[in-house]
């Protein structure tokens, strides 16, 4: 019997570069999920960046004394 064509039932088939695009449940899973959180890490980011912004060019407040307020008072 001539053994060069025969493969073993184990033996794993020769890798191919298709093989990569392979829809594979959990690694859609896990790619989803790692888009999720890059998304919510961008978000935590862009709100802190703009409140600590609404923060720096929020005009200021000064103390009037009450002698220079347009204000009547009651």
């Amino acid at each position: 019997m001539s053994r060069t064509n025969l493969k073993s039932a184990t033996e794993q088939p020769e890798w191919q570069p298709t093989q990569i695009w392979r829809h594979d449940p959990d690694r859609i899973q896990t790619l989803a999920l790692t888009l999720i959180l890059t998304v919510l890490a961008y978000l935590t980011v862009a709100i802190g960046v703009g409140v600590a912004l609404g923060l720096a060019l929020r005009p200021q407040r000064r103390n009037i004394p009450a002698s220079e307020s347009s204000e009547p008072e009651q």
